[in-house]
């Protein structure tokens, strides 16, 4: 090195391999990313899952959280990983059942606590919860034992089809009468098991359904903003080291992605 010369260089910045990079594969074009519910300011990391919709290519990000403490069946706190995207009033499939978030505690430097409605199972550390179809709720009229029929509170959103708890109770409605202005009426599959009271509580039975599934993931960090946001999103990737991933994939986000992707 020449005398005088003084060359300060800062190494290049290393950029941690979450696959194999020789398989990576990005789609052609961006697309718009919906931020809806996402924090302006914020960043969402690469192999963030998103929905795409290729017709009016929009992405939407998949909401998922990954827990870091087993909490037994009727517990009303969940630890998950810090850097979720979890909200209040998010509903989390939790196994066969679903949960509803009512409440953050970010202050742990470690996880982050959520209350939730009592668990119908239990979880377990590293179980990725998903974001789920939020359940029905409702509020009954008075009703008569053995009775098929049932009044209920105008506006719960029940549908034939549906199955609703009551007490503990699971009922089918098979038909919803909305032409009455006071209330609407269901007809039931089964007599009530007990009478209930007016104003009883009720909740369409537990389930597990994602609001959506993962078919592409981010390319690279992207930053939330106002007005449009364009991503670049990678349709395959092989070896995905996925406890490097700061975004959680649930089971029903890797079946929907298919054999693109492979994680390790």
């Amino acid at each position: 090195m020449p005398a005088g010369f003084n060359y300060n260089l800062n190494p290049a910045a290393v950029v941690e391999e979450l696959c194999d990079v020789q398989t990576l594969h990005h789609k052609r074009g961006p697309y718009k990313l919906d931020t809806t519910g996402l924090t302006i300011g914020s960043k969402l990391p690469r192999f963030t899952p998103v929905c795409v919709n290729l017709a009016t290519r929009m992405a939407v990000v998949v909401k998922n959280v990954k827990v870091v403490e087993d909490a037994a069946a009727a517990a009303t706190t969940i630890k998950v990983a810090k850097n979720s995207l979890v909200s209040v009033g998010m509903t989390l499939g939790a196994g066969s059942s679903c949960v509803k978030v009512s409440a953050i505690d970010t202050s742990n430097a470690a996880y982050d606590a959520l209350t939730v409605s009592a668990l119908a199972e239990a979880v377990t550390a590293g179980q990725v919860l998903f974001e789920a179809v939020a359940l029905v709720t409702g509020k009954t009229k008075s009703g008569t034992k053995d009775a098929t029929s049932l009044d209920i509170a105008k506006g719960s959103g029940v549908q034939a089809g549906m199955h609703i708890v009551i007490g503990e109770t699971t009922y089918t409605v098979t038909a919803v009468d909305t032409s009455n202005d006071a209330k609407d009426v269901l007809t039931l599959s089964e007599g009530l098991a007990a009478n209930v009271s007016n104003n009883t509580d009720f909740t369409e039975a537990q389930k597990s359904v994602p609001v959506r599934t993962a078919n592409f993931v981010i390319y690279e960090e992207t930053k939330v903003e106002n007005g449009i946001v364009l991503v670049a999103v990678i349709m395959r990737a092989y070896e995905i080291q996925e406890e490097k991933l700061t975004l959680p994939f649930s089971e029903k986000d890797k079946e929907s992605l298919t054999s693109r992707f492979q994680f390790e």
